[in-house]
C-alpha cells in the first residue's frame, strides 16, 4: 500500500510539471504574437462587419432570430407612431416664436436618434405651406390648378387693378404674372387682348376739415377710394398743381422746395414715387393722355412763354422730346382727337389771346397749325377765365364756354362750333375755375363747379351727359355726390386702362 501511494504521488508531481511547462509555453507564444495584434484586430473587425447567415442546424437559434424579428417590427411600429405624433404636433402647434420653432424642429431629431441605425423610422412629410410654395415656383405647375394658363390669365385679367398688389402674395407664380418686367406684364397684356377696360376719375378737391387728398371714383360701380397720402413736402402740397395720365400712372406736377417736381402714382402698385424730371420745367401748359403716353406742350418757365413739347412714356418711365410748337403759348388746353395731340387757344408771348390751335402729326414728326380753331378766345381773356374746357367723345370734340357755360360741338370739316345748350352749372362767378370737364367713356362728366345760387358757393355733385343719345345738352343725369369736399376741383384726370 505504501508503495502504491508513493507511485501515485510521483505521478501527480509529474502531471503538475507538465501543466506548468504548458502554461509557460502559452505565455511565451502569446508574447511572441504581440507584434501581429493589429492585424488580428483588423481581421476580427472585418469578420464582424460581414453579415452571417443564421445557422440552420440549431433550432434554438431559429427561435431566437424569430423573436428578434418580432421585436424589431414592434420597435419600428412604435417609432412610426412616435414620428406621426411629432409631425402632427409640429403642424398644429406651430408658433412664430423662436422657442416654439426650436422645440418643434428638435422633436423629429430626437425621435430619429432614439431609433437604431439598421432600422430608421421614416422622416415626417414637409408642411403644406412649404409644398405649395415649392410647387408654385415650378414652371410645370399651372397658375390655377385644374385650368390652363391661358384661362387663368383671363380670370386674373378681370380682377380690378387695385387688387393686383395683394394678389401677388398668393404664390410666386401669381407674383410673376402680376409684376411688370422689362415693360411686359402677362396679366396687363391679357387685359389688352381681351379688351378689358377699367375707368377711374382722379380728383383733388377742396377739403372741408382735413388735408387735401387724392380720391379715385369708379363710375361703373359708383364707388370711391382714397389714394395713399403723397409723401411730398409742404411746398408741393400747397402749390398749384397740374395732372395727367399715362398708362397706369397718374402724374402730378408742381413746385417743391427743390424746384419743379413730378410725383407719380401707380394704380397697379397703389404707391407714390418721384418721377424723372421733365426735360424742361413748365407750368400752365397743355396736356393730354393717350395710351402709355402723356403729352405736354407750351406753358410758362421762369416767367417766359415757351413753345417746347415732350411726352412721358409710362413703360420706360422716361421723357421723350417733341418738336416745338409753331406759336409759344400758355393757359392753353390739350386733347387727343383722331389719334393726334391738339393744343388749343391760350395766351401768346405778347399776352395776346390766341384763337389758333395746332396738332402733332406723329407720322411726320411735326406740328400742323389750325387757324381760328378757338374763336371764343376773343371773349375770354386768358388768365381771367379758365383755359378752354374741352373733352373728346368718340372722336367728337366738345367744349364749355366759361363765360356763358354753354356746351358746344366742334365740326372738323368746317372748323366751326355749334351750340348745344347749357351745362348743369353756370360757373359764371368763378369764370370756369374749379370745375372738372372730362370725357369718361361715352359720356361727358361735369364735376363740381359753381352752383346756381352764386355767391361763391360750389356744387358737390357729378353730372353726366351721353352725346350719342342726345342732340342737345339736355337730359343730364346725376352720377353721384362728392365726399367731404366743398365742390371746388383743383385737379382732375381720367384713366382708362
Amino acid at each position: 500500500m505504501e508503495g502504491q501511494s508513493e507511485v501515485q504521488e510521483q505521478k501527480r508531481k509529474a502531471t503538475g510539471k507538465r501543466r506548468l511547462s504548458s502554461s509557460s509555453s502559452s505565455r511565451s507564444s502569446s508574447s511572441s504574437s504581440n507584434g501581429n495584434a493589429s492585424a488580428d484586430v483588423e481581421m476580427a473587425t472585418a469578420t464582424l462587419s460581414v453579415p452571417k447567415e443564421p445557422c440552420r442546424s440549431f433550432s434554438g437559434r431559429k427561435r431566437s432570430n424569430h423573436k428578434n424579428k418580432k421585436s424589431a417590427k414592434k420597435d419600428a411600429a412604435s417609432r412610426n407612431t412616435q414620428g406621426e405624433c411629432v409631425e402632427s404636433s409640429s403642424v398644429v402647434d406651430a408658433s412664430p416664436s423662436q422657442e416654439a420653432n426650436r422645440s418643434t424642429s428638435q422633436s423629429p431629431l430626437d425621435a430619429s436618434e432614439s431609433s437604431t441605425v439598421s432600422d430608421p423610422s421614416p422622416a415626417p412629410e414637409p408642411e403644406v405651406a412649404m409644398v405649395v410654395a415649392a410647387a408654385s415656383s415650378r414652371e410645370d405647375v399651372p397658375i390655377i390648378p385644374g385650368l390652363s394658363d391661358n384661362t387663368a390669365l383671363v380670370i386674373l385679367a378681370l380682377i380690378p387693378l387695385s387688387y393686383h398688389q395683394p394678389l401677388k402674395r398668393v404664390c410666386k407664380k401669381w407674383q410673376r404674372c402680376l409684376t411688370t418686367v422689362e415693360s411686359t406684364n402677362e396679366v396687363l397684356d391679357m387685359r389688352k387682348f381681351q379688351g378689358v377696360k377699367e375707368t377711374w376719375v382722379f380728383l383733388l378737391a377742396s377739403a372741408r376739415q382735413q388735408r387735401q387728398q387724392w380720391r379715385a371714383f369708379d363710375p361703373v360701380y359708383n364707388r370711391w377710394r382714397c389714394l395713399p397720402q403723397c409723401p411730398c413736402d409742404y411746398t408741393f402740397n400747397s402749390c398749384d398743381k397740374e395732372s395727367a395720365v399715362a398708362g397706369t400712372h397718374l402724374l402730378v406736377t408742381g413746385h417743391s422746395s427743390t424746384g419743379t417736381t413730378v410725383w407719380r402714382y401707380d394704380l397697379h402698385t397703389n404707391e407714390w414715387g418721384k418721377a424723372a424730371k421733365m426735360l424742361q420745367s413748365r407750368c400752365l401748359f397743355a396736356s393730354a393722355s393717350h395710351g402709355k403716353y402723356a403729352y405736354f406742350a407750351g406753358g410758362s418757365c421762369e416767367g417766359s412763354v415757351i413753345s417746347s413739347a415732350e411726352r412721358y412714356n409710362s413703360q420706360t418711365r422716361k421723357w421723350e422730346p417733341l418738336p416745338d410748337l409753331h406759336v409759344s403759348r400758355k393757359w392753353c388746353s390739350g386733347c387727343i382727337l383722331d389719334n393726334k395731340f391738339f393744343v388749343i387757344g391760350g395766351q401768346g408771348s405778347e399776352k395776346q389771346a390766341l384763337t389758333s390751335g395746332e396738332y402733332y402729326d406723329e407720322s411726320e414728326n411735326r406740328w400742323v397749325i389750325v387757324e381760328n380753331m378757338w374763336p371764343a378766345a376773343r371773349t375770354q381773356p386768358p388768365g381771367q377765365t379758365a383755359p378752354p374746357l374741352v373733352a373728346v367723345v368718340k372722336d367728337q370734340l366738345y367744349a364749355a364756354d366759361a363765360s356763358t357755360m354753354e356746351l358746344n360741338a366742334y365740326h372738323k370739316g368746317t372748323n366751326t362750333w355749334r351750340p348745344l345748350g347749357p351745362v348743369p352749372y353756370r360757373s359764371v362767378d368763378a369764370s370756369g375755375w374749379g370745375m372738372g370737364f372730362k370725357a369718361v367713356g361715352d359720356e361727358i362728366f361735369v364735376i363740381g363747379g359753381s352752383s346756381d345760387r352764386g355767391n361763391g358757393t360750389f356744387c358737390d355733385q357729378i353730372h353726366a351727359w351721353p352725346p350719342a343719345q342726345m342732340q342737345n345738352a339736355d337730359g343730364w343725369r346725376l352720377v353721384g355726390q362728392l365726399p367731404n369736399t366743398s365742390g371746388f376741383i383743383y385737379n382732375c384726370a381720367v384713366m382708362i386702362v
